[in-house]
């Protein structure tokens, strides 16, 4: 019995029982037909006359590497050194000065092969893997984008991997250096070319995000992406960061119909898992003024209930927290882009909330703030900084 504790103590069991039962993974192999291969049936010989490629499945930026990318090998063998080239997704075009018949990128060398270890990233020693493999490479082409296919130049595939298409932007906002009353009191970078060139920045590791100049207004910058929690979270890390800045509220990119010419606008999948008590609360907010529509429900034996609907991208702003509130907590969403449809029309009546804005610049006082606080969500604390015509302080319900 006590041999048997002994064995049960640690992961050993567990990692050994994963090696012994999973099978390796399937690679492509081009010797003498289209059909996927087995990993595990080929010799580490066999790799090197078949053609490398791997698909970017992350592509970021380091300092000292340049830029570097990670994905699973496809098919071949890649050594520290090789001249690899860039293919473009199939749906994509090239730049017209890289364009040519098969569709090809610049070329570049590999300066370094890595992989994970833990929650580090370490070289590969010998400095070379195979098909099968998840694995980091640096040297690559600067333009490469999430989706391509790197490719041997010597020996190159006939064509790029299939991968799936990427989801669109769909929302924007822009940030710009602050101007209000309250500008420079708390941060210490405070320019709008130094606020940009920290969006510009962010693009090398966040390939999701999307940083244009603003035509109106040269003094903005236009910031595109995939949800209100990811521009939350990179106006946070900015903010912790001493950046100072002002941001519009988000705006959801509407597109027009090539053919009809109607207007369309971003739709998402929603899945939301609840308890049964709260499913009728889920199902009133969404189908109700934010036009989302249900398409499944399901409940399990252990009293919870998954819902999926279909909502307009618009439909889901400021959703999160209202939902988290009415629900107690219970209530886990997840949400991803669908495609474009007609435009649904307003959302709500655009009188449910009311706003109260302070008229005097100073600190909020705990006796001004307790008054206010019966009206509805307030957004300020007791000895904050408030100032006239730009400290929204209080969303009520209007009745």
């Amino acid at each position: 019995e006590e041999g048997r504790r002994e064995e049960a103590v640690g992961m050993k069991g567990l990692l050994e029982a994963i090696l012994k039962d999973i099978p390796a993974p399937a690679v492509h192999w081009y010797g003498g037909s289209n059909e996927g291969g087995n990993g595990s049936e080929k010799e580490e010989g066999d790799f090197e006359v078949e053609p490398f490629s791997m698909t970017a499945t992350t592509v970021g930026y380091d300092p000292y590497l340049g830029r570097t990318c990670t994905g699973r090998i496809y098919s071949g063998k890649v050594r520290m050194g090789d001249s690899i080239t860039l293919l473009r997704r199939q749906n994509e075009k090239d730049d017209e000065e890289n364009a040519n018949d098969n569709n090809s990128g610049p070329s570049a060398q590999v300066t370094g092969v890595f992989a994970n270890r833990g929650i580090s990233r370490a070289p590969l020693d010998p400095p070379f893997a195979c098909a099968g493999d998840i694995v980091t490479l640096s040297g690559v082409p600067d333009s490469l984008k999430v989706g391509d296919t790197l490719s041997s130049t010597k020996n190159m595939v006939p064509e790029p991997v299939d991968t799936p298409p990427l989801a669109p932007p769909t929302l924007s906002c822009l940030f710009g250096a602050n101007n209000g009353p309250l500008a420079g009191k708390e941060g210490t970078i405070v320019t709008s070319s130094r606020v940009r060139a920290r969006l510009m920045s962010e693009t090398d590791n966040n390939v999701t995000i999307t940083v244009e100049k603003c035509e109106s207004d040269a003094e903005k910058t236009v910031v595109l992406g995939r949800g209100e929690l990811q521009i939350g979270i990179l106006v946070e890390q900015m903010r912790r960061e001493g950046y100072e800045m002002i941001i519009t509220p988000p705006q959801i990119l509407t597109t027009t119909h090539p053919v009809t010419g109607e207007k369309l606008e971003p739709w998402e999948e929603v899945v939301i898992d609840v308890d049964a008590e709260y499913s009728g609360t889920v199902v009133n907010a969404l189908t109700g003024a934010r036009k989302g529509i249900l398409v499944e429900m399901m409940d399990d034996t252990h009293g919870k209930t998954r819902m999926k609907f279909e909502v307009p991208s618009r439909g889901l702003l400021g959703f999160g927290p209202e939902i988290a509130t009415a629900t107690r907590g219970t209530a886990v969403m997840h949400h991803c882009y669908l495609e474009d449809r007609e435009y649904a029309g307003m959302i709500g009546t655009g009188t449910e909330r009311g706003k109260l804005v302070s008229n005097e610049l100073g600190k909020a006082t705990l006796f001004a703030l307790e008054s206010l606080s019966a009206r509805g969500t307030l957004f300020v604390a007791p000895g904050e900084m408030v100032s006239f015509h730009s400290s929204c302080m209080n969303a009520s319900m209007v009745s």
